[in-house]
């Protein structure tokens, strides 16, 4: 059975405002800092420009909300604990989670462009279908995390590659082997082109030599 998650109540940050806690509220640029929000029903919600960093969120739903705008910018979730946490829709563009723990978090269809993944624990957390255009993921733990399908293009592939931990983790229909496959073809092509310049140059000098003959 699903435990039933909090709503409805009340929390004081360190600068003494209250903030009522609950569905589709909003916290646009809202200082959150080192509160605890766990098992907490939030989905809807918006934290553009929120400070979340050291909180605790574990268990908490934060389905379809929104984490950036144009006029506030991205929310900082750095060093906060997540485990279990729901971000199912959200839209967490540009996001800043640094060194956070995300173990089994639930980013299935997020939009995580230009988001800062990096040196998280994200062991058995789910990114299927999510977006993750330029997202940092160096230094991260990935250990049987699940990437199904999700959308790797222009990523920071070099040092994804070097820095994360792939234990038994599932890439299945994504598209990171793709592109590892075209960065060879782009080398192989590469080859090709400078071998063609080599042969046209090699025409090129016996033509004039041809005609110098000729004269």
């Amino acid at each position: 059975m699903l435990k039933e998650l909090r709503s409805g109540y009340t929390v004081t940050n360190l600068s003494g405002l209250e903030y009522s806690i609950g569905p589709n509220s909003d916290f646009t640029n809202a200082d959150l800092r080192g509160l605890d929000l766990s098992q907490t029903d939030l989905h809807g919600s918006i934290f553009a420009g929120a400070d979340l960093s050291f909180t605790e969120l574990s268990g908490s739903d934060f389905s379809l909300g929104v984490f950036n705008n144009e006029e506030f910018g991205p929310a900082v979730i750095d060093y906060a604990t997540m485990i279990d946490t729901v971000f199912e829709f959200a839209d967490m563009a540009g996001v800043s989670m640094f060194e956070a723990n995300l173990t089994r978090a639930n980013f299935f269809y997020a939009h995580l462009d230009g988001a800062c993944l990096n040196s998280c624990n994200l062991v058995e957390a789910c990114f299927s279908y999510s977006h993750m255009f330029r997202t940092d993921l160096r230094s991260a733990n990935f250990e049987n995390a699940n990437f199904d399908n999700a959308v790797f293009v222009e990523n920071m592939l070099l040092d994804f590659l070097e820095a994360a931990r792939w234990e038994v983790t599932s890439l299945s229909y994504t598209e990171l082997e793709i592109l590892m496959l075209l960065l060879g073809l782009q080398e192989w092509r590469k080859r090709q082109i400078d071998a063609q310049y080599d042969v046209e140059d090699d025409d090129a000098f016996w033509e004039v030599d041809n005609d110098s003959y000729d004269d």
